[in-house]
């Protein structure tokens, strides 16, 4: 997982500016057993590890089974910045069932999520069986904080349905 950063347990990566562009993770199996295969676009968050974004964009990034722009098994922060652009195609988990899950952010079981600022739009899922949270997907027991000026808004499905934010 992480097409571009790997933030590994303990470590934590601050985004204050920049650009994230272009990153891609593929998959032709949706393997269960290894659960990064096709997962996050430009970043993984692994478990204990922190991503904190305060300024900045990641754009155009993509994953064929979750998180377009983030696969988070730790915890991320975001105060600032934007994530647009961001896509998951969408993979058979082998059981005939094309799934694709967090078009934008893809939040794991036990996760942290916290959103004061920021934007997380115009990211997308592919027109698929199963199409979950085109913005930000939570599994299971994630924590999930919004406040402030956060925005998440203008996340389609492959219809061009609203999906913004599945808990």
């Amino acid at each position: 997982g992480g097409g571009m950063i790997n933030v590994a347990s303990g470590a934590t990566f601050e985004m204050r500016g920049g650009l994230i562009k272009d990153c891609h993770v593929t998959s032709t199996s949706y393997d269960t057993a290894n659960s990064l295969l096709g997962r996050g676009g430009a970043l993984y968050v692994a478990p204990n590890a922190v991503f904190k974004m305060s300024d900045g964009e990641i754009k155009n990034c993509s994953a064929t089974v979750a998180g377009g722009a983030a696969f988070v098994s730790g915890r991320m922060e975001m105060s600032g910045g934007k994530i647009d652009g961001c896509s998951v195609s969408g993979l058979d988990d082998g059981s005939g069932t094309v799934k694709a899950k967090g078009g934008a952010v893809y939040l794991y079981n036990g996760s942290h999520f916290t959103m004061t600022g920021g934007e997380i739009g115009g990211n997308t899922l592919g027109n698929v069986a199963d199409m979950r949270g085109a913005g930000v997907y939570a599994a299971g027991d994630t924590n999930v904080t919004l406040g402030g000026t956060a925005k998440i808004t203008g996340n389609t499905n492959g219809d061009k349905k609203a999906n913004n934010l599945f808990l």
